[in-house]
């Protein structure tokens, strides 16, 4: 009996969210995140030039929510991509995941942050997640993004309350209004 209560709770994370459940992002999440809908190149944004690497931003979306929807739903995840090269595998990739249940209250609520890195076979793996992701596997540099450390973390930028109408996203076209269908 307890062996078919773990493999019904473990079924029942990542991948898909139900009833006000919550959801908690595993690497296939993040698979085949390139071909989500996608807005690219995002445009200049002053905190991302504050804080991000380099390269070309590109911004995807697993969902979109409906017309005149204000948040996305939970199980929603979104990813920034900065492209220095045309290797993924040298992608700066930050996640969000809408994880609902109440997660992070006290900033961007519902929603958990993820640093992660594309391998050599082009799959996404999370290197560093929660809500003040410290590891995301590179070396970029001295004036290089520092999860959790000198930009002192998401919460930081998407917590300001400035960004709750917009579900805690930053950049217009990602919006949920911007993305709805």
């Amino acid at each position: 009996m307890f062996a078919v209560a773990c493999v019904l709770l473990a079924a029942g994370c990542g991948g898909s969210s139900g009833d006000g459940a919550t959801f908690i992002a595993l690497d296939r999440d993040f698979a085949g995140f390139q071909s989500w809908y996608s807005v690219a190149p995002l445009p200049f944004n002053q905190l991302s030039a504050t804080v991000d690497p380099t390269g070309t931003h590109a911004g995807f979306v697993s969902r979109r929510p409906p017309a005149g929807a204000t948040s996305y739903p939970v199980g929603t995840v979104v990813v920034k991509a900065i492209e220095p090269s045309d290797d993924a595998t040298t992608w700066e990739l930050f996640g969000m995941a809408k994880r609902g249940g109440g997660f992070n209250a006290a900033g961007a609520t519902d929603w958990e942050y993820f640093l992660l890195r594309v391998g050599a076979d082009g799959d996404p793996f999370i290197t560093s997640r929660g809500l003040q992701p410290s590891n995301d596997g590179s070396d970029m540099g001295a004036d290089a993004y520092a999860p959790g450390g000198a930009a002192g973390g998401c919460n930081l930028c998407h917590g300001d309350s400035a960004y709750a109408g917009s579900d805690h996203v930053i950049s217009p076209p990602l919006w949920p209004s911007a993305t709805a269908q």
